[in-house]
């Protein structure tokens, strides 16, 4: 469950700080659920590769952060535009994912329900989101957020580690090309000067 709610988190908020703490969050919990499906020095990478990643976003932010600070009133309305559509909408995909994993018509056949959750809720929020955001860094978590939940099933189905590891490069490259357009969309255009 908890996953899920840091996944509605990312959803929910923009602020660059509370995307990354919820991305370090939801690193540390799929990693005890990645414990129940693989073995612990597996699921311990895994964990690492998740913080790691949080750190390289946290990197990136606060290079933004300084490198081009908004006004207040910016801010306040980016937070309040919006806000309660995504909290009934990612309340709704946290209900309609506990339904389908609790459900036995529709839960995971390998996988216990308290995976299942998270795999059901990992993916519907990584998409939701998805489709809800413009910005490479948040819709970079949400990606890995959505691919995470892809892997905890892929990891009860399948534990291959030749696997593992790809699925783990997978996130590292889309958190980098992430992090390298999030920097670069921070940047003044250019284009004009010349």
């Amino acid at each position: 469950m908890g996953v899920v709610i840091t996944a509605g988190v990312i959803v929910i908020f923009f602020d660059w700080r509370m995307l990354v703490l919820a991305a370090g969050t939801q690193a540390v919990l799929a990693g005890l659920l990645y414990s129940q499906l693989l073995p612990p020095q597996i699921a311990g990478v895994k964990m690492i590769v998740g913080l790691l990643i949080a750190v390289q976003m946290y990197v990136t932010g606060r290079q933004i952060d300084t490198a081009s600070p908004r006004r207040a009133d910016d801010t306040r309305r980016r937070f309040t535009t919006g806000l309660p559509f995504r909290i009934v909408v990612a309340a709704m995909v946290l209900l309609l994912s506990w339904q389908a994993s609790a459900s036995p018509d529709s839960s995971l056949p390998e996988v216990s329900p308290t995976v299942s959750l998270a795999v059901f809720g990992l993916v519907a929020m990584g998409l939701l989101g998805l489709g809800l955001t413009e910005e490479p860094l948040k819709g970079g978590i949400l990606l890995i957020t959505a691919l995470t939940g892809f892997e905890l099933y892929y990891a009860a189905v399948e534990p291959a580690l030749a696997v593992m590891a790809l699925l783990a490069a997978m996130s590292f490259a889309i958190s980098l090309a992430a992090c390298y357009l999030a920097v670069v969309r921070s940047q003044p255009d250019r284009s004009g000067a010349g």
